[in-house]
């Protein structure tokens, strides 16, 4: 994507100027602003007050060409929001990261579970993928505006209109993104962490209610200081073209000359640089009328030159084709911005544009400035160091708003728009789980799915693409990473048993001839909260015995009164009896020694005088007395490992779907018990998903448990391999729709169409699971969509693990 630059000669004409600057005395007076004000402003200079914005980064590097395009527009949308009384300022910082302290917070740390052999080689994997990525490295975007005004309570309420107007324009950029301002600790931060990359001093000045340090600008202002010491630097020393801040080396750069021809790669490439930098693009606004008269004026004055040039060329007898085409071509530049301003909503801006990078040493200051050097003469884009300006050039830059500068550009809102700073996202959160590498920026994945908007997770790949590796990996971290963890899966292939048992895990197996039970009509009474734990539990049979009845047919609401009214009926001695353990200080909330089984729902059909109630019967006998009456047993088993695996294999293909279904209940009074003891999360897993979309009614209950397992610390996590399935209805619908969390292998074209429109994914995103390796594909949390890659050695005992059978 490219841009055109004004035509040279208006660009000299209104050019910024010289502005003279009083050169401070000491460190605390080389810090540009004034005072701080507790709702983030910050006022640099007597009737100048800025406030600062996080910007959120957009994946425009993988976006397709009229994607990019739209966000370009829409960005120029976002520079014109800004009132012409305002400046404001695009600020992007890569900045360093404790090699040390990074690591320990991706860290598996060790633990008395007897897997510590799991997670020490977990962290050597993790080192091994930090080296090879740039998570040495993080990056922060910003906005900063600044106003002018005589009134400091005028000028909050006019920075207030514009926080509006900043959240509403980025929006339309990053649907779903809030933008509000930075605290005044978070700007202080900032600051401090930019004049101290060294490490010599520290920010924090307190500690909380917990020890932990903090900073407390009431406790400065107690003892005497002010929010400039907390930020200050040991010191700083100006050279003729670098400085030195504390034991930093740094050097200011600004560009000289925009060219004709600008691609938004310049931004990218120069942000992708692996340095510490901060790159800074300050905008003037230039007000219409007075740019627009500006431009007449320069119309007119080149028209009176050129008709000048034509007369003396008449006079003097030469051809009017030897005049200057410099002239022409700065008419035609100049006609073409007067229509651009008139027609296209195009607004002048003085643009100030330039770059600090910092070093260690000199000589890795050398490199940094080669390496910004080498990108500028890529793209016929000089940037050049500052000479004898460095540090009004380093206050420019700064995430302040503040231009001393004499070096401004006049561009229009196109032109400027070619700064734009989105290039790729990451995805990265402290103690979150190991998903691999961005494919991109090859930085390491972590995150926590308990951040998102739920908890619920869905998992799609075509067979042979890695989801049940996907899974497993997931498991494997979630598992290693806290002690209040408790995993289930639902395992119709046998796929898991091996890392289960190996990880310390207890496997269920269920079959017709197992000795081993799990009874559907557990109930925890911790439900009742609710007041519908016997509707739920209702609702629950009537999907159950719709299974039984198979696919072929539905059952009718005269059915689902009956189920209804016998479910209640055979709960009446249960609760009764859950009561009394209660009143007796019995702690017990589930008591799978007393609940009713399926013969007794059996028989309090048969007691029901309606026809209907008989033929119910009829269907769930088998089940209940029958051939197949797994299920028609107490419950035997203990849930109490950290990880559980129902293995129902052997169920048989007429009873898996049942035995799904089944699973599912225990793990959901699982996860009711865990919930109510307040700090332990269910994480639970269900191979072959789309078995249990196949019954409207399991769909329905289905569609219940991913709206209400948040409130009990659930954790749900579909597996599967197509889209079809969750089309069916609107409640399959509903469950992707309420799934914050989808990964996604390898996809046959129409599951990848499918998930594009109902997650907005471009097709340059989609191209990432088309025909992809296994362990490849794609993470979306709701907000972020990124390409990532987790294949891990193959000598290794996580592999050996998660790879124990054949991909399904």
């Amino acid at each position: 994507m490219s841009t055109l630059n004004i035509s040279d000669s208006l660009l000299k004409k209104f050019s910024g100027f010289v502005k003279k600057n009083k050169l401070p005395k000491t460190v605390l007076e080389s810090i540009p602003y004034e005072q701080v004000y507790d709702n983030g402003v910050i006022e640099t200079e007597p009737g100048t007050f800025t406030r600062a914005y996080l910007l959120e980064d957009v994946n425009f590097k993988i976006a397709p060409e009229e994607q990019q395009l739209a966000i370009f527009r829409t960005y120029g949308m976002f520079l014109n929001s800004f009132p012409e009384n305002a400046q404001f300022q695009i600020f992007i910082r890569n900045k360093p990261t404790d090699r040390r302290t990074f690591l320990n917070t991706i860290r598996f740390e060790p633990q008395k579970d007897g897997l510590n052999k799991y997670r020490q080689e977990l962290n050597t994997i993790l080192l091994d993928r930090v080296a090879k990525g740039r998570n040495n490295l993080s990056q922060e975007k910003m906005c900063v505006v600044s106003v002018k005004d005589d009134h400091v309570s005028h000028a909050m309420q006019v920075l207030d209109s514009i926080d509006n107007e900043i959240d509403a324009s980025l929006r339309r950029i990053l649907p779903g993104s809030r933008t509000v301002p930075m605290s005044l600790e978070e700007r202080l931060r900032n600051l401090q962490s930019i004049y101290n990359q060294d490490g010599s001093t520290v920010f924090e000045n307190s500690v909380d209610k917990d020890g932990n340090p903090t900073f407390d600008l009431q406790e400065m202002y107690n003892t005497g200081g002010t929010s400039k010491e907390a930020v200050a630097p040991c010191g700083m020393s100006f050279k003729g073209n670098h400085f030195t801040i504390g034991e930093t080396f740094a050097r200011t750069l600004y560009l000289q000359r925009v060219p004709t021809w600008l691609s938004t790669d310049f931004m990218n490439d120069l942000t992708d640089i692996p340095h510490s930098l901060m790159i800074s693009v300050n905008y003037n606004p230039i007000e219409q009328a007075a740019a627009l008269k500006k431009v007449r004026d320069h119309m007119l004055s080149l028209n009176a030159r050129i008709s000048e040039a034509q007369k003396k060329a008449g006079q003097e007898g030469y051809s009017t084709q030897l005049i200057s085409p410099e002239l022409y071509r700065s008419q035609e530049q100049t006609t073409t911005l007067m229509e651009d301003m008139v027609t296209r909503d195009q607004r002048l801006y003085y643009v100030t544009f330039t770059v600090v990078v910092f070093g260690e040493s000199l000589q890795q200051l050398e490199e940094a400035t080669r390496l910004v050097k080498s990108i500028s003469r890529k793209y016929n884009a000089p940037i050049r160091p500052l000479l004898y300006q460095q540090e009004v050039g380093f206050n420019s830059t700064l995430p302040l708003c503040i231009n001393k500068l004499y070096v401004d550009r006049m561009l229009t809102t196109e032109s400027s728009s070619i700064f734009l700073p989105y290039s790729s996202q990451e995805l990265f959160q402290k103690n979150g789980v190991y998903y691999g590498q961005n494919r991109i920026t090859k930085s390491v994945i972590m995150y926590n799915r308990l951040s998102g908007r739920n908890y619920n997770g869905l998992i799609f790949g075509e067979s042979g693409s890695g989801k049940s590796m996907a899974a497993k990996s997931e498991i494997y971290n979630v598992l290693l990473r806290g002690k209040n963890n408790q995993i289930f899966i639902i395992d119709p292939e046998n796929e898991y048993s091996p890392m289960v048992k190996a990880l310390g895990g207890e496997v269920i197996d269920l079959s017709t001839n197992s000795k081993k039970f799990v009874n559907p009509l557990d109930m925890d009474i911790n439900y009742a909260g609710d007041n519908d734990s016997l509707t739920m539990k209702a609702n629950y049979i009537i999907s159950m015995i719709e299974i039984m009845y198979g696919r072929e047919r539905t059952i009718e609401p005269k059915e689902k009164s009956i189920i209804d009214r016998c479910v209640k009926n055979i709960y009446i001695g249960y609760l009764q009896h859950m009561e009394q353990l209660r009143a007796s200080g019995n702690p017990v909330t589930c008591d799978k020694s007393a609940a009713p089984t399926l013969m007794n729902l059996y028989k309090e059909l048969q007691n029901q005088p309606e026809p209907e109630a008989k033929n119910i019967a009829d269907v769930i006998e088998i089940y209940a007395s029958g051939s197949l009456s797994t299920f028609s047993h107490r419950s035997n088993v203990e849930t109490n490992a950290p990880i559980v695996a129902y293995n129902i294999k052997d169920l048989g293909g007429g009873m898996k779907d049942l035995g799904l279904f089944v699973c599912l209940n225990d793990i959901w009074n699982k996860m009711i018990e865990n919930g109510s003891k307040g700090n332990v999360w269910t994480h639970f897993y269900i191979d072959e998903f789309y078995l249990l979309l196949r019954s409207k009614s399991a769909s329905s209950f289905l569609m219940e448990i991913w709206k209400r397992a948040r409130k009990w610390k659930g954790v749900p996590t579909g597996i599967m391999q197509n889209t079809e399935d969750l089309l069916r209805s609107v409640d399959s619908r509903n469950i992707i729709n309420n799934s914050s969390f989808i990964m996604m292998m390898s996809l046959a074209k129409f599951d990848r169409d499918t998930l594009g429109e109902l997650l907005q994914m471009s097709d340059a995103q989609l191209d990432y699971v088309n025909n992809a390796e296994p362990g490849c594909g794609l993470i979306y949390n709701g907000k972020t969509c990124l390409p990532f890659d987790n294949v891990y050695p193959r000598d290794s005992m996580i592999y050996q693990l998660i790879n124990t059978t054949a991909e399904n």
